[in-house]
């Protein structure tokens, strides 16, 4: 039996609004009507009817750059008007349930234009901005310092839907969509953005105004941006089924690139006010390569801040150059905060992570601080205590394959935030069913530490995991750190048994491993070992890596094994 994790799969129901009585167009909501899921986008119909209506009905503007002229009334296919401008100056005067169309294998030279802000729209009775027509997407180029879309004018707006159009940057700077100052329920779906510098910035609001909510990037393609694809500061964010190719090439943008960065609500400069906990992250389903045309040189997700319930779940990371800098499928670091920064009730699973250069700085699979406790100051020490109101960081579930001279799987490390107290140390995280695989460590590899660094915390669960390398350290098992559930872990390597079982046969262990299938053999001794008591419910399914964004999970069942996979 299967279960569908994450809230991203709700992305999947097609939900018919009704429009009521009212007629196409006007703002009325219907009534006793909650705020419906979003729909599938790429081949949605336009809502021209009741019939078609998802989130309001009401009149499409077309525009259409060869044929088109704002000289018509752009209310039909047949008399689209054209211009950049009056795309933008008719979205920010459409009524709730309107759409701007833009019309299939058309293109649009863009330039910054103003802001967009449009108080008509709401969740129920969205405003759209999307595609007509049949071909391909419509194309805007656009080449600017300014932005492409920026929603950050004081005052509450809501309900935005961008949905199946391409962009084209220009210079290697520009930046695509910022909001700020209170704007949510947010619709990105089936976008296409290659090149410039920044595709989506959700700057979350500045000092003294209310922060961004509900907004999400979904089903969309970021290719050869040379900063992050997306800088996210605001809670009830989901990225989910989206494709980044090339993002964060590190000869050209040094250490600060990433594909996706989670920050705490505020991105501006932090004080002791007006840091905020950004709640309910979820990136699910997402597919981050970089080719051997780049360099990865920092995190490929990196989270960062205060953070509480967050998902980071099946998503699939490959780097296949050697690394500039040291590289990272997933960081979450409290690095630099000069206030207390912690992240809580975190769960990072099923996410396949293969960093294969086999050479440069080291590489690190998952890497963690500041998870599960609190600090206190008492008589001018901090005082750490296991946080236990808050249910505990889980990393299960995770095939991990790491190259290079000095790899490592998954670290725990201590929380480096310069404030005092520092906020939360690393502790009470659960690390669960995970395949860590090194096919050329040298000497000082681990497959998992929980003492990466000073002031790391206690009271850690390593179970069921199993690593393989050459030449590493298994499971680093300092004493007190490990709260008596330590074992069984399958643990393979040149310094022999750790902590767990041992064997001299790579094969006897996953079918193929060097090449991505770490299904269990009928004879491997991962099979039937695992802890029955304290485990990931889910494991990885199908039982073969090969890996799809609609992967779904897998239960366990008795006997438990070792590992990522099931054998049964």
């Amino acid at each position: 039996m299967r279960y569908i994790l994450g809230i991203g799969t709700i992305f999947l129901l097609t939900i018919a609004l009704s429009c009521g009585t009212t007629t196409c167009g006007t703002t009325t909501k219907p009534a006793g009507v909650a705020a419906p899921s979003y729909p599938g986008c790429a081949t949605a119909p336009l809502r021209t009817s009741a019939a078609t209506a998802d989130h309001g009905c009401g009149t499409v503007h077309y525009f259409c750059s060869s044929g088109g002229s704002d000289s018509n009334d752009g209310l039909t296919s047949s008399t689209p008007q054209a211009s950049w401008s009056a795309v933008i100056s008719t979205f920010n005067s459409l009524r709730g349930g309107d759409t701007v169309a833009l019309c299939r294998g058309g293109s649009w030279t863009a330039f910054h234009g103003g802001d967009i802000y449009n108080a008509n729209c709401d969740v129920n009775n969205t405003c759209d901005f999307r595609d007509y027509g049949t071909g391909s997407l419509p194309v805007i180029s656009y080449s600017g310092s300014g932005y492409l879309f920026s929603v950050r004018k004081a005052g509450h707006d809501e309900g935005y839907r961008w949905w199946n159009i391409h962009v084209e940057n220009l210079s290697g700077k520009e930046i695509d969509w910022i909001f700020a100052n209170d704007v949510s329920d947010v619709d990105i779906c089936n976008i296409e953005v290659h090149g410039g510098n920044l595709a989506i910035q959700d700057q979350g609001g500045d000092l003294g105004q209310t922060r961004n909510n509900r907004i999400t990037v979904r089903n969309s393609a970021f290719s050869n941006l040379a900063g992050d694809a997306l800088l996210v500061a605001s809670s009830n964010f989901t990225v989910d089924s989206n494709v980044f190719a090339n993002v964060g090439d590190a000869t050209t943008c040094g250490m600060f690139c990433h594909a996706i960065y989670f920050q705490e609500e505020d991105i501006g400069p932090r004080n002791e006010t007006n840091g905020m906990e950004t709640q309910n992250l979820r990136i699910t389903n997402n597919t981050i390569t970089m080719d051997s045309t780049v360099m990865c040189g920092s995190e490929m997700i990196h989270i960062a801040g205060r953070q509480n319930n967050g998902l980071v779940e099946n998503n699939y990371m490959l780097a296949v150059n050697a690394p500039k800098n040291s590289c990272e499928g997933i960081q979450a670091s409290a690095s630099g905060y000069s206030t207390a920064a912690w992240f809580r009730a975190m769960t990072y699973r099923r996410n396949r992570i293969f960093l294969l250069g086999s050479s440069g700085p080291s590489q690190v699979g998952i890497a963690l601080d500041g998870h599960g406790t609190v600090a206190s100051d008492v008589n001018g020490q901090s005082v750490y205590t296991l946080n236990q109101s808050v249910p505990p960081t889980i990393v299960a579930d995770n095939i991990i394959v790491v190259g290079g001279s000095y790899p490592g799987g998954i670290i725990y490390q201590a929380n480096t935030s310069a404030a005092n107290p520092p906020g939360d140390v690393t502790s009470g995280i659960i690390t669960y069913n995970n395949s860590i695989y090194f096919p050329n460590a040298q000497s000082g590899s681990f497959g998992i530490t929980t003492n990466w660094g000073k002031g790391s915390g206690d009271s850690y669960v390593v179970q069921n995991n199993a690593v393989f390398g050459p030449s590493s350290a298994c499971i680093t098992n300092p004493q007190g750190f490990l709260a008596g559930r330590s074992t069984p872990n399958y643990c393979r390597t040149a310094y022999g048994d750790t902590n767990g079982l041992s064997t001299d046969s790579l094969s006897a262990i996953w079918n193929d491993a060097a090449n991505g299938n770490f299904s269990l053999r009928a004879d491997s001794p991962l099979a039937g070992k695992g802890d029955p008591t304290n485990f990931d419910p889910y494991a990885v399914a199908p039982a073969q890596v090969t890996w799809a964004a609609s992967d779904l999970p897998e239960t366990r069942t008795a006997p438990i094994d070792i590992g990522a996979f099931s054998s049964h």
